[in-house]
């Protein structure tokens, strides 16, 4: 049987009249208006932006703060041919970012340097020694993206060597004064009135692009030049966005939406390399960006070098491509055997060390890779639905990721810990960390303290939630077309889970390597469908056992043919209790 925490379900009760109205104004299915007010949208003109996410429907990118004085220094530096250099992080989001920026500047003629750190040599976001030198190597404009809102020193060093800076971050703001840049684009700090906060680096630097041009249209640059079409670069956007897990609501629905739609015809080689070794014959959708396009990129960033990354998506040769989506995806299956190998050994350190029902997981080694540490420690959570930390410790220097839980602000949890460490950062969910190796016992210690008293009681209980409950009969093509008018799925607007009661068990067989998988087939008054739960192989029922489904029922391609499968999320023996979700509660 599993060990991980069993999850208690939850399932949503809409008010049926506020169904009904919906349904009725927007003139769409009861079933697509239940799960549009379980996503809190009751509006009709809210659904209809939600349904239709046209590119017209942007706002205006100089709402944002940052962006007018970011766009000034950008076009001094076009016409005064100052030499500008783009520096990125070492994640897929970086990665996007700095070829959004640099492909748009590329087209309007300008030859623009672009840098992204080693994440071993370099360590994250702008590196002072790195800055020193890529001033002496004539920089006269930085514009940072996806890092640089907490870089004081590096920004200092950079400015009193004669250089400007613009920084393009979604991070969390630093306490206190924000760094000296010369011009600072976060919708997150407090005088931006730009009114949607969620966007990831890729996204903000399609805006700065969006404004930049719309600024270059108004000096006349483009009378005798050629304009680029900013559109060609969504795709590369979209793979950011949906990579950086921000949430698939409001203007990165938008964007993700018109990404995918370009993407099959994408005019940039290495997208579509990625898509022919990643997702061959596959249907497109945000889960392809994020669980076969993102982890490729990043496994670059992981394991070698993000520049490969980067010159993927930018070359313009098809050889090329072809040549490094095939390194990148030989260095994704390397990465998953070094991730598989240390994900049980911290399990095992977890359970031997802390037991498993410690407040936080701190978890460190000297024989760790530290590219892997954030999937790990996501793996860490998922297991235990503590906070959990994953630190390597290499040269007498340990660094590592956090990952969270919901109830638990991961950066704020840091800051209790801050006398024992160098250096953290991040999100609420995600953070990453620098100490001394030998303060690792104190910030565990630290951090599991943080965790006991910072996190909700109804938080430690890992739950489940549904959207509604539904009998075989119900499910039908219909339904799978009705779902999809809510695509793309992810983060924020994840895929309308459904819960069935008494299904009878008639076959069940595991799958995949050590039988970790589950293959079933399932009936319920005769209706009959095929399932697959992953990971769920050492829990297989027995034949004829009668059990309760979570599920999700998606489109399955094999071999050329299509049919209608059920995605196990969870289950358990039959008459498991359901509890109803507070309409307060999200």
């Amino acid at each position: 049987m599993s060990t991980s925490r069993p999850k208690r379900w939850r399932v949503r009760q809409p008010d049926p009249d506020r169904i009904r109205l919906l349904a009725d104004a927007v003139r769409i299915s009861p079933v697509i208006a239940a799960l549009l007010v379980n996503r809190r949208l009751v509006e009709p003109e809210d659904v209809q932006r939600f349904l239709s996410p046209r590119l017209q429907n942007l706002i205006d990118p100089k709402k944002m703060a940052g962006v007018e004085e970011a766009v000034d220094l950008i076009l001094h530096a076009l016409t005064h041919d100052e030499k500008i250099c783009v520096y990125g992080d070492y994640d897929v989001d970086g990665m996007t970012s700095a070829s959004t920026l640099f492909l748009f500047l590329k087209e309007c003629g300008h030859d623009v340097h672009v840098f992204l750190p080693n994440r071993f040599t370099d360590g994250y976001g702008l590196n002072t020694d790195r800055i020193r030198d890529l001033v002496a190597e004539g920089t006269q404009l930085f514009i940072s993206v996806d890092c640089g809102i907490t870089a004081h020193e590096p920004i200092e060093t950079a400015r009193a060597l004669g250089a400007k800076v613009i920084v393009v971050d979604h991070h969390q703001l630093p306490q206190g004064p924000l760094p000296d840049a010369n011009a600072i684009i976060n919708p997150l700090r407090p005088d931006c009135e730009y009114p949607f906060k969620s966007m990831c680096a890729a996204g903000l630097t399609f805006h700065l692009v969006l404004a930049l041009r719309a600024r270059m249209r108004t000096a006349g640059w483009f009378l005798n030049r050629h304009e680029p079409d900013v559109r060609h670069l969504l795709d590369i956007v979209a793979i950011g966005t949906v990579a950086d897990v921000v949430p698939l609501q409001g203007i990165n629905r938008i964007l993700v939406t018109n990404g995918l739609a370009r993407i099959k015809e994408s005019p940039h080689p290495g997208v579509r390399a990625l898509l022919a070794v990643a997702a061959p014959n596959r249907r497109l959708t945000a889960s392809t960006l994020g669980f076969q396009i993102g982890p490729r990129l990043n496994a670059a960033g992981r394991l070698s070098t993000p520049m490969k990354g980067f010159e993927l998506l930018t070359t313009d040769d098809i050889d090329v491509a072809q040549r490094i989506a095939k390194d990148v995806d030989d260095e994704n299956k390397r990465r998953r055997g070094v991730q598989d190998e240390i994900e049980k050994q911290a399990i095992e350190q977890a359970v031997n060390e802390l037991g498993s029902d410690s407040d936080a997981y701190v978890l460190w080694s000297e024989q760790w890779h530290p590219g892997v540490a954030g999937i790990v420690a996501s793996r860490v959570v998922e297991k235990f639905h503590r906070p959990a930390a994953l630190i390597a410790v290499q040269d007498g220097v340990a660094k590592g990721s956090i990952r969270s839980i919901r109830g638990f602000d991961a950066v704020e949890g840091l800051r209790r810990c801050s006398d024992v460490l160098k250096q953290f950062g991040g999100h609420a969910h995600a953070a990453g960390v620098t100490l001394d190796p030998e303060k690792l016992p104190d910030f565990r210690k630290a951090f599991s303290n943080a965790a006991k008293s910072m996190t909700p009681s109804d938080m430690l209980e890992p739950r489940l939630d549904l959207d509604a409950e539904v009998i075989f009969s119900q499910i039908d093509w219909r339904l799978i077309d009705a779902i999809e008018t809510l695509a793309p799925f992810g983060a924020g607007n994840r895929e309308p889970r459904f819960f069935c009661r008494s299904v009878r068990v008639k076959d069940a067989r595991t799958v995949g390597a050590d039988g970790a998988h589950l293959r079933m087939v399932l009936d319920q008054d005769g209706h009959r469908f095929p399932a697959i739960a992953f990971g769920r192989g050492p829990d297989a029922p027995t034949l004829g056992q009668l059990i309760d489904i979570a599920f999700r029922p998606e489109v399955n391609e094999y071999k050329g043919q299509i049919s209608l499968q059920l995605r196990i999320i969870d289950f358990r023996d039959e008459g498991v209790e359901v509890s109803p979700i507070p309409d307060s509660m999200d």
